[in-house]
């Protein structure tokens, strides 16, 4: 029998954002030093399993967590906060405090100037993995760089070139997606998605947007959706995006296979930060991080799979370079190369010296134990 394999890859733009409450919370998440809550932190357990995202006001949705939360252990991070954890005495109110990276964990190199020139090359490490129902299915690392023309007034992706990366999968999971004799999967692994257009700019030509103190409040149809905060203390700048589908779920099917979207989060770090919140661009972008999370399955199956996507980009060097035509022509397009890995002497030394937040547990575990290089693996679904 001829088995038939379709492969789903997700795109996600910031369009037809929903904002959702989850009530009153008890758990509080704050900045240690400005006292700013937090949103969009990643409460992981033990384990090291996504257990809730705080929202937009920081609130950790207490019904992810277990009825008795004493001596229950979580571990808080987000990519512009030193990694967290806390151990609960009672099932009473708290409120947990993060210490910002008060600097970039990198120090970007900028070459060149943006005067006359035609294009910018932001240069950097990705790393990215998903989980079904917690258990690492993908995994893939590496340096990129993004060709972004400065005058640009198109919506569309940035050209990529990989330098050198690798990928690692879960072969048990990947071979029982080749079961069914029609196999549609869920693949969305690898570096983030950077439009020719900054992210800034389009929130300002797609929704409301206000001044107040400190911060930009990013509002669709008078619900906030995001904001942008700078703080004085880091001279940083902090974009947050709320994508969240529950109050208006839509099953939508192929195949025999269903699927239902939950959640988005993106994240834009800029340093130094621009005072004028909103032109904070590629010229001072330093970190970006997205988070999605969906339902999926089989009609024959009785639940659906949990499946969490994370990708982040740190950048490493800012180049300003003239016209690029000949250049991108000769580019490594990700999609290529990304069911293999290829990288030189050095490469682990050269991520540790970015001294990045530690990844969670299931997924450094994965690494040592159930996830294989992509080279080593034979199988349709990889082809």
């Amino acid at each position: 029998m001829v088995k038939n394999t379709l492969r789903i890859i997700l795109i996600t733009v910031l369009s037809g954002i929903l904002d959702f409450s989850y009530g009153q919370s008890v758990v509080k998440v704050r900045d240690s030093i400005n006292n700013e809550t937090i949103p969009f932190v990643h409460v992981l357990s033990p384990e090291g399993t996504i257990l809730t995202v705080t929202d937009q006001y920081g609130n950790i949705d207490i019904s992810s967590l277990p009825s008795d939360l004493e001596d229950f252990t979580i571990k808080l991070q987000h990519i512009s906060f030193q990694s967290k954890k806390y151990t609960f005495t009672a099932n009473d109110d708290v409120t947990i405090l993060m210490q910002p990276n008060m600097l970039s964990p990198v120090l970007v190199e900028v070459t060149g100037e943006s005067k006359e020139k035609t294009h910018i090359v932001l240069k950097g490490y990705f790393r990215s993995y998903q989980t079904q129902d917690g258990i690492p299915k993908f995994y893939s690392d590496g340096f990129i760089e993004y060709y972004i023309p400065l005058e640009s007034k198109k919506k569309s992706l940035a050209p990529t070139n990989v330098i050198e990366h690798r990928t690692y999968v879960n072969k048990e999971l990947l071979l029982q997606d080749e079961a069914r004799s029609m196999n549609v999967s869920i693949e969305s692994f690898g570096p983030p998605f950077l439009y020719e257009r900054p992210t800034t700019e389009d929130i300002t030509k797609m929704y409301s947007v206000e001044r107040k103190d400190n911060q930009v409040v990013i509002s669709d149809n008078d619900e906030v959706i995001g904001r942008v905060i700078s703080s004085k203390e880091t001279n940083v700048a902090v974009l947050s995006v709320d994508i969240d589908f529950t109050n208006k779920e839509k099953i939508k099917k192929a195949f025999g296979y269903m699927s239902r979207f939950e959640k988005f989060t993106h994240i834009e770090e800029y340093s130094p930060a621009n005072h004028i919140l909103l032109s904070n661009s590629f010229d001072n972008l330093i970190k970006k991080q997205d988070y999605r999370k969906l339902h999926f399955k089989h009609k024959s199956e009785k639940n659906f799979k949990v499946i969490e996507l994370v990708h982040e980009f740190y950048i490493t060097e800012r180049n300003y370079i003239d016209d690029a035509k000949n250049q991108i022509g000769n580019l490594v397009d990700y999609n290529s190369v990304k069911y293999s890995s290829n990288y030189q002497k050095g490469f682990l030394q050269r991520i540790d010296d970015l001294n990045l937040t530690d990844l969670p547990a299931n997924i450094s575990m994965g690494l040592d134990n159930t996830l294989i290089d992509a080279n080593d693996m034979n199988c349709s679904t990889c082809n």
